[in-house]
């Protein structure tokens, strides 16, 4: 299920059955917020949860729109996985978001 609350925000809920019987669900929210004409940076909050290693994670990308239809981003992001063994980790992120 895909949609937009009241506030502006994206919200993603997607569940899945496996086939070792596990129920997976996930969840997120994001919005955009317009720095300037053409850059735009989105947070998002999310998480993971039925699989045995449940997960929690925040992101941020800056992108820049080059044209209407390509923008190459930088970002963080933080995940932090229960279950185990906990983990937390920080990446790096590096990318290109366009459309056709």
């Amino acid at each position: 299920i895909n949609g937009e609350t009241r506030f502006g925000l994206e919200a993603e809920i997607f569940a899945a059955h496996t086939e070792r019987g596990e129920m997976l669900v996930y969840g997120d929210l994001k919005r955009d917020f317009a720095l300037t004409g053409k850059m735009t940076v989105k947070p998002v909050i999310g998480f993971l949860a039925g699989h045995g290693d449940d997960a929690v994670f925040a992101e941020a990308r800056l992108r820049y729109a080059v044209t209407d239809k390509l923008a190459p981003y930088v970002g963080i992001l933080w995940e932090k996985v229960y279950g185990e063994i906990d983990l937390s980790d920080s990446s790096a992120l590096l990318g290109v978001t366009f459309w056709f």
